[in-house]
């Protein structure tokens, strides 16, 4: 009977955590953009506020956002992210002069803090992160400018993409 009872009790907690989890993916999906280039890091568009309960359900533990606070005055995302528990990061990346060597170096040093743990970056769209990663690709990590777009395209570089190229020559 004991055994019986265990084994139930195993039964109920996995399928409890595969609801969960199935909430946690359905919830994601509505993430605008959402992408996940390698097992720690994600990028995105401009999660809605509801949504970082779901991203803090799939693990997500840090969160980068790229986006100028002036871009989001009604959202207040630090807060929303410290209610859930992660932890809130901001580099602001307004237009493309903002993608300069002093921002990727403090991208490049927060992802080094950060290491493995979960972690999402966003902007609106996710173009302005792929940019960002496809620049540290290149300016810190020694990637060719091929490889390097290619990076930043799995983050989600789409219009910026001729910008980026010329930065990269």
């Amino acid at each position: 009977m004991a055994t019986a009872l265990r084994n139930l009790t195993f039964f109920t907690i996995c399928m409890a955590l595969i609801n969960l989890n199935a909430f946690a993916d359905q919830a994601l999906s509505s993430i605008k953009n959402l992408q996940q280039p390698n097992n720690s890091q994600f990028a995105s568009g401009q999660p809605k506020a509801q949504e970082f309960t779901a991203l803090k359900e799939a693990g997500i533990q840090h969160i980068i956002n790229l986006r100028p606070v002036s871009e989001t005055p009604d959202l207040n995302e630090e807060k929303i992210v410290t209610d859930n528990n992660m932890r809130y990061h901001n580099i602001p990346i307004a237009s493309i002069a903002d993608l300069t060597q002093e921002n990727v170096a403090t991208l490049d040093k927060l992802l080094k803090q950060i290491g493995s743990e979960k972690t999402l970056l966003h902007c609106a769209s996710g173009n302005r992160v792929g940019a960002m990663m496809a620049l540290r690709a290149n300016w810190l990590q020694g990637k060719s400018a091929e490889d390097s777009l290619a990076i930043g395209e799995s983050f989600g570089l789409t219009r910026l993409k001729p910008a980026v190229n010329s930065l990269l020559k």
